[in-house]
């Protein structure tokens, strides 16, 4: 299993990749919970290149999510597979987390803001 953490449109994301399991779940919380960053309020766990998680991890990441979200930061999961979706669901955890489809649809909607601060602006302006 690989962590690797990069910045887009002011989110953390962590890109993940291999199967995320009970034995493995400690790197992925010494990673995230090793960099958080002062400046930025979003941490993504990107796990479109994670093909499986186990129970067990499923359980640590719902813990480690509820941790980061009591320090302040918002905890999405992106790239869900039909598998893991498919566990969520089973296990009733899909309600603790938000889940962003895809990288796309985070960064269009960070161009909306944008675009729609930048339109209240002018409004005011006016």
């Amino acid at each position: 299993m690989k962590v690797e953490q990069r910045i887009n449109y002011g989110y953390v994301i962590y890109d993940i990749t291999g199967d995320i399991t009970y034995d493995n779940f400690t790197e992925i919380e010494d990673a995230i919970k090793d960099s958080l960053p002062d400046n930025f309020v979003n941490i993504v766990l990107n796990i479109e290149r994670v093909p499986y998680i186990n129970s067990s991890a499923l359980g640590w990441l719902v813990k480690l999510m509820k941790e980061i979200n009591s320090q302040g930061y918002q905890f999405f999961l992106m790239n869900v597979n039909q598998e893991i979706m498919g566990l969520l669901k089973l296990t009733n955890t899909l309600p603790f987390f938000k889940i962003i489809p895809n990288e796309q649809v985070l960064v269009e909607r960070e161009k909306k803001k944008e675009l729609d601060k930048i339109l209240g602006e002018v409004d005011q302006e006016g």
